[in-house]
C-alpha cells in the first residue's frame, strides 16, 4: 500500500489566494494549524499581577498535528504537543515541544505523514506498522517522579518534568498493550488506579485493571472481558470499586482491514457500565456475587455519551458518581451515515440536537448483572466545576 499523501489544496481555504498542503485541514472539525511550534520564551508578559505565593509549574498537553492528517480523521488524531509554564516570584517562563515519540521521529525522518486513520494500522504505510502508534496527546499525569504523556491506544511515554525531554516508553512496565488516558488518583491510599481496554491487541474485548503505588510498583492486576470491543475513555473510582464507562462505538478489525475506521457509531447501544472490585479475590467481592464473578455489567436505556466523570463515592452500599451526559455523536467521522459537509447536521437552532447536561448516577452492585440502573438526577448547584477546554485562539 502506498503511503497516505498530503491532501490536495482546497481553493476555498487559502491565504491571499495561495493554497498549501494544510488548506483542506483548517475546518473546525479537522484540527487546523493549531501551533506546530517548539521553543522557549522567558519572562512572559503578564497582564495584572501574579500572587507571590504561586510557585510551581502548570503543564499542558494538546493535539497538534505536525503533518496534515489523512482525510476522514477525527480531531482526536494528531501529535501530542507539551507545554510547561514555570511560575515563580510573579514571573512566568514557558517551554513548548512535541513528545518525542517513535511515530513522530519516523515521520520527521521521511518528511511526510506515514500514519493514516486513527487507530487503524492497516491504513498506515507498511514500513511503520510495527512502530508504537501513540500520539501521546490526551493527558498528563505526574506519578512516581515521572510525567506521563498518555494516549489510551498505547502505553505511556515518560517526560522529564523539568526539561520536557521525552525519556522512555512504558516506564513502569505496565501489563497489557494499552493504558487509559484518564487513570485516577486515590488520595487516601496513595494509588494510581489504571485500566486499559483492547489490552491484548487490536479489536479485542480484554480489559486489564491494576494500580501503582507511589514508587511505581504494580498491584492488584486483574483481567476481565467487555461485553463488546467498546470505546472506554473514562472511569470512576470509589474506595472499593472502579466503574468503567462504555461509549456506543464498536471496534471491528475486519472493517479496519477494508481501510475504514477503527470505530463505528452504534445508535442501538444503551448506556453501559462495568463495575469491578478494585482488588481481586473473593474477600473483596460484594455480597451476593458468585465465587467466579469478577465484574458486573449494568445498563441504562438512554443512548448517550458520558464524556468524563467527576466526583465518585459510596453510601449505603451503593456507588454514586457524577458525569457529563451528551445525547449526540461527538465523533461524526465514526458514523458512515453522516454527510461530511454537515457532520453535526444542519439544524443548529434546535437545542435538542446538542442536548447535554451534568448528572449523578447510582449503581447498586448487589443487583444482578445486566440490570437496569435508575434514572440519574441533575446535580445540585456547587461552587465550581473544573474541566478542560481546547481553543483554537
Amino acid at each position: 500500500m502506498a503511503p497516505p499523501m498530503p491532501p490536495p489544496p482546497n481553493p476555498s481555504n487559502t491565504f491571499f489566494g495561495l493554497p498549501s498542503t494544510w488548506s483542506s485541514k483548517l475546518a473546525p472539525f479537522e484540527n487546523g494549524v493549531l501551533g506546530r511550534f517548539e521553543g522557549e520564551v522567558g519572562d512572559l508578559t503578564v497582564f495584572g499581577e501574579l500572587p507571590k505565593e504561586l510557585d510551581g509549574t502548570f503543564y499542558r498537553i494538546m493535539v497538534d498535528p505536525f503533518y496534515p492528517l489523512q482525510d476522514g480523521n477525527p480531531p482526536i488524531e494528531g501529535d501530542g504537543n507539551t507545554c510547561a509554564f514555570r511560575i515563580r516570584d510573579g514571573r512566568v517562563d514557558m517551554k513548548i515541544t512535541y513528545v518525542d515519540r517513535e511515530r513522530l521521529r519516523l515521520e520527521r525522518q521521511a518528511n511526510q505523514r506515514l500514519f493514516g486513520l486513527y487507530r487503524n494500522p492497516f491504513s498506515h504505510h507498511p514500513c511503520v506498522r510495527a512502530a508504537v502508534d501513540s500520539t501521546a496527546n490526551t493527558n498528563f499525569v505526574y506519578w512516581a517522579g515521572k510525567l506521563l504523556a498518555l494516549k489510551e491506544s498505547a502505553l505511556p511515554y515518560a517526560v522529564d518534568p523539568d526539561t520536557l525531554e521525552t525519556l522512555c516508553y512504558d516506564p513502569f512496565q505496565s501489563p497489557g498493550k494499552t493504558f487509559s488516558a484518564h487513570p485516577k488518583v486515590d488520595p487516601y491510599t496513595g494509588e494510581l488506579v489504571v485500566f486499559g481496554y483492547e489490552a491484548k491487541g487490536l479489536g479485542t474485548d480484554d480489559i486489564v485493571l491494576y494500580s501503582f503505588d507511589k514508587a511505581g510498583n504494580k498491584h492488584h492486576e486483574q483481567w476481565i472481558k467487555a461485553p463488546w470491543p467498546a470505546f472506554i475513555h473514562d472511569c470512576a473510582i470509589t474506595p472499593n470499586f472502579i466503574v468503567l464507562v462504555l461509549w456506543p462505538y464498536d471496534a471491528s478489525v475486519d472493517r479496519m482491514r477494508q481501510g475504514d475506521h477503527h470505530w463505528e457509531y452504534n445508535r442501538d447501544r444503551p448506556l453501559t457500565f462495568i463495575v469491578v472490585p478494585r482488588r481481586p479475590g473473593p474477600e473483596h467481592r460484594p455480597a451476593g456475587w458468585g465465587p467466579s464473578e469478577t465484574s458486573r455489567v449494568y445498563h441504562h436505556p438512554d443512548h448517550a455519551i458520558l464524556l468524563h466523570t467527576a466526583g465518585s463515592w459510596e453510601a449505603s452500599s451503593k456507588i454514586y458518581f457524577e458525569s457529563s451526559r451528551m445525547r449526540y455523536n461527538i465523533f461524526p467521522a465514526f458514523d458512515p451515515s453522516v454527510n461530511p459537509q454537515f457532520p453535526f447536521g444542519t439544524n443548529f437552532e434546535d437545542p435538542s440536537a446538542f442536548a447535554a447536561d451534568y448528572v449523578r448516577w447510582e449503581i447498586d452492585p448487589s443487583q444482578p448483572g445486566d440490570s437496569a440502573i435508575p434514572d440519574p438526577t441533575t446535580t445540585p448547584p456547587c461552587r465550581a466545576r473544573w474541566c478542560g477546554r481546547t481553543s483554537a485562539s
